[in-house]
This record gives structure tokens, sequence and C-alpha cells, in this order.
């Protein structure tokens, strides 16, 4: 079975919620457009649409993370440089919030 892309899950977890283009991107904050084209494999979700995405879409945040990385990594000769940076950034977050969340895990001490 091939592993579905980032936009073919989403647009798998809208329907799964009944959400059209519109009530999802109402939820988010963003246009049905948008929306389509992160669906479609154009456009490329910022950090913060997919903390939104995995919020409303009940999704796990590290494993959608993980998805849009591919996408984030496949298009990055093509990314402007600040764009670059704001997705190293979340990347540093993103490692940094885990790394807390596991030494939680452990006996509840840092």
């Amino acid at each position: 079975m091939e592993q579905k892309n980032f936009g073919e899950f989403i647009k798998d977890q809208r329907m799964v919620f009944g959400y059209s283009l519109n009530e999802l991107g109402k939820d988010l904050g963003c246009s049905a457009p948008y929306l389509c084209k992160l669906e479609n494999g154009k456009e490329i979700p910022s950090s913060e649409m997919i903390k939104k995405l995995a919020r409303v879409l009940e999704i796990d945040i590290g494993e959608l993370s993980k998805m849009a990385a591919i996408i984030q990594i496949e298009n990055m000769k093509t990314i402007p440089l600040e764009d670059k940076n704001a997705i190293i950034s979340f990347y540093k977050v993103f490692k940094g919030e885990t790394a807390q969340n596991k030494s939680r895990k452990v006996g509840g001490f840092k």
C-alpha cells in the first residue's frame, strides 16, 4: 500500500470529519483556495498552519510535521531564505518540545 502524501492525508482527514474546504478554512482562519493548494501539493504549509491542522483535524503534530517536512525538503531549492529559517526554527522548537515530553515520561524529572 502506498503511503499518502501530506495533501492527500489532509484531504482524507477533512473528509472523515465531514468538512468542506470552506468550513475547514473558516475553522483554520484561511481560505478554501489555500487549502485546495495544500491538498494538491501546490502550497507549503507554515508551521502555524501545521499546528492548526493538527489541532482541528485531531492529528498527531509530530506525524503531520514529518509529512510536511518531506514537502519542504523536496522544495528547498525554491523556498526563500526567510522561509528556510522559519522551517529550521520550527524544527528546533519541535525537537525541544519532544525532548521535554520524553524527559517527563521517564519518572517525571528533567
